[in-house]
């Protein structure tokens, strides 16, 4: 879940339960960033806590521990697709929200913006994924959302959702998304760098007994997430339609 206001203030949260074998424990954090200060403020927590209520059109989040209490109102309808089923391996994404009006108060902190919301079931080996590179990221503007997800590796992926539409057509790059069927390119600019590392250096940055319990593989994943301006181009007319936020990462399983 996320959201990001006019002025570029950011809040990032995730909320799952994370299992290997028989250990599972859960996780929760946030990132926020505070653009008039050029600050970040990031928090965790393993407590037990209420996942988010998600009742159309509203995905409501409250957290006690992390101080969070935030409510994402759908502007648009869900996509859901089933990315991977292979035997027992499967990998769903949910993507309930890829346009809303948010509200998160995070402390004494309100960032009110347009903000996204998805979710990941995913039931597989962390070392066995079917892809050694995976590009993410959303886009939102008035009216507009972007989707877009690349898988590099044994089961290659690359497409787009525009509006809920699905692409295949289309070039993912952290600069610019080309949506080929549709003449539409986004262009990511002015790309400020949110977090980059392993995860046990960003995600699970004070859980570092965890290398007792998971496979050193996964917790080195690389990533690197940015927050850009994204301008939407009608590539047959050579303006733009629509100018907003996006957010966008690379994760690298080596």
């Amino acid at each position: 879940m996320d959201c990001i206001d006019e002025n570029g203030n950011i809040f990032i949260g995730y909320i799952g339960i994370v299992k290997w074998r028989k250990f599972s424990f859960n996780y929760s954090n946030f990132l926020f960033y505070d653009a008039l200060k050029d600050e970040f403020k990031a928090d965790y927590s393993i407590k037990k806590s209420p996942f988010p209520e998600w009742t159309y059109p509203q995905l409501k989040w409250t957290h006690q521990s992390l101080k969070i209490d935030g409510e994402w109102n759908s502007l648009q309808s869900s996509v859901e697709e089933k990315l991977l089923q292979e035997d027992e391996r499967f990998i769903n994404w949910s993507c309930f929200q890829p346009l809303t009006k948010t509200k998160v108060q995070l402390g004494e902190r309100l960032i009110e913006g347009l903000g996204y919301a998805e979710k990941l079931d995913l039931e597989i080996d962390p070392q066995n994924l079917p892809f050694e590179t995976l590009r993410w990221g959303r886009f939102t503007a008035d009216e507009t959302s972007i989707v877009w997800i690349e898988w590099q590796g044994e089961i290659p992926l690359k497409v787009v959702y525009l509006n809920g539409v699905k692409y295949e057509n289309v070039d993912i790059s952290e600069e610019s998304i080309q949506i080929y069927d549709a003449n539409l390119e986004l262009k990511l600019t002015e790309s400020l760098e949110l977090r980059k590392g392993s995860l046990l250096d960003t995600v699970f940055k004070n859980l570092h007994w965890l290398i007792k319990r998971f496979p050193l593989k996964m917790l080195s994943t690389f990533e690197c997430k940015w927050r850009s301006k994204g301008v939407l181009v009608d590539k047959n007319a050579e303006n733009s339609i629509k100018s907003g936020w996006a957010m966008h990462e690379i994760v690298i399983w080596e």
